[in-house]
């Protein structure tokens, strides 16, 4: 069942997504919309991110099994997030979705155009995040797939990250936020810690 799980997200998730139609919803309904002027404050607890989200699976065995390209963009194609994804089922059959960060993002830029630049990528040109900040998978009652961060668990310094995922065939979540670890207050947020509701768009991914 877990390998059968772990196979699905690399079925389910390669593609494109917008969230444009959540936005123009929003707009229409007078909710606020994160600004890409915004001010500090604004930014902190701004409204929901316009995003356009590329996912290509990848062939690099140096870096496992089941192997994605993300790449998030908003504001006239602005980096937003930049990954390579690792989908692996660990000793306790428990489906993780490691998260790795380029350490020169310029040099990989647009590779979901592209996907032959990332052919020589080797996981020294890689930051992976630790363990206790891998997304943990099940299928929820719905269908779809969720993926969290350990409750309290993916700290940085003084900084606790939380990022959630909700994913189907025909679309993708996201709702993120970063707090401060002994407090707890928000840093940053977008949406308010509300999904970002991303559709599939149509052709190929």
């Amino acid at each position: 069942m877990p390998f059968e799980v772990a196979d699905q997200l690399l079925r389910w998730w390669p593609g494109d997504y917008s969230n444009a139609k959540q936005i123009a919803a929003l707009r229409a309904d007078g909710a606020p919309i994160w600004q890409e002027d915004a001010s500090d404050e604004g930014a902190r607890f701004g409204g929901h991110l316009p995003v356009t989200a590329h996912y290509r699976q990848v062939d690099l065995p140096q870096f496992g099994d089941r192997v994605l390209y993300v790449e998030e963009l908003t504001f006239d194609d602005n980096p937003y997030r930049q990954r390579i994804y690792t989908i692996a089922v660990d000793d306790q059959a428990q489906v993780r979705v490691k998260l790795w960060s380029f350490k020169n993002k310029v040099a990989y830029a647009g590779a979901w155009r592209d996907l032959s630049v990332l052919n020589e990528l080797t996981p020294d040109e890689m930051s992976p995040l630790p363990d206790q900040c891998d997304l943990l998978v099940t299928m929820g009652q719905e269908g779809r797939a969720v993926m969290m961060m350990p409750r309290d668990q993916c700290v940085f310094g003084e900084r606790l990250f939380d990022y959630r995922v909700s994913l189907s065939a025909s679309d993708f979540w996201f709702r993120d936020r970063i707090a401060q670890a002994q407090t707890r207050v928000v840093l940053t947020t977008a949406g308010s810690f509300t999904w970002h509701r991303l559709d599939r768009l149509p052709g190929e991914g």
